[in-house]
């Protein structure tokens, strides 16, 4: 399992490194799960929102407009324990038939 984030499938201005970056890493996931599949094994990747987190806390001062990541958030910023949910399914045997896939637990923001 890995995290990706929403600006893969989001982007905005100014993160064109940090966009490509994440959306190769979903690429790749799905060419690992290709691979890997015949062992068993599983992998996908979560695509989080906006988390109260210090990486968020550092936006919030670098001058991004949070006004408009607020708006386009439909139930608000996070917190880890929403995201943490998801990896714990993931991590179970009730997910054992999903595998390749990148899965955004981002509270309405690709809405």
């Amino acid at each position: 399992m890995a995290f990706s984030s929403v600006s893969s499938k989001a982007p905005v201005a100014g993160e064109m490194a940090y966009v490509a970056a994440k959306e190769a890493m979903n690429a790749a996931l799905r060419a690992v799960s290709k691979e890997i599949c015949r062992k068993g094994h599983r992998v996908n990747s979560i695509l989080p929102g906006w988390v109260e987190t210090p990486m968020t806390d550092a936006a919030k001062s670098d001058g991004t407009n949070m006004n408009l990541m607020t708006a386009r958030t439909l139930l608000g910023f996070g917190k880890p324990e929403d995201v943490s949910g998801m990896v714990l399914f993931l991590l179970s045997s009730r997910a054992r038939w999903i595998t390749g896939t990148s899965i955004p637990v981002d509270g309405g923001y690709l809405a």
